[in-house]
């Protein structure tokens, strides 16, 4: 058995409110997991939305992509985009980072207080790849 599956067989039950894949749903899928129809294959940029990957606050530009994108594939160029308040991930929506080879990194800015969610799915089907 894979490092991976044995990570997922043994975490499966503790975190299993996440609906996290489980080792038979990635050994189903094969190498590319499907995403559901409810996801379009259209893709936007959060780029497209005045959003820049420098390390600086981000937060009303992503969250304008996460609008505009419902229900699509909302894509992050890599860097660091910092943001300052919950953002509202809406049902049906895929983010997907540039690559496991350049970071793209989601990060809570010193103003977002500790007892305030860094996101917020707002239904099913949300999945966070390469992020």
């Amino acid at each position: 058995m894979s490092t991976l599956t044995n990570f997922l067989n043994s975490y499966q039950s503790d975190f299993s409110y996440l609906n996290l894949l489980t080792a038979a749903d990635l050994t189903a899928a094969g190498s590319a997991y499907a995403l559901p129809a409810s996801i379009s294959t259209t893709q936007i940029s959060v780029a497209s939305y005045g959003a820049s990957g420098n390390g600086t606050d981000q937060t009303t530009a992503i969250q304008a992509a996460l609008n505009a994108g419902a229900g699509k594939t909302v894509y992050f160029p890599a860097g660091t985009y910092l943001i300052s308040s919950t953002l509202n991930i809406p049902a049906n929506t895929r983010l997907l980072g540039d690559s496991v080879l350049q970071n793209t990194v989601i990060k809570a800015s010193s103003s977002l207080q500790p007892n305030q969610r860094m996101v917020w799915g707002l239904g099913d089907n949300i999945y966070v790849q390469k992020i």
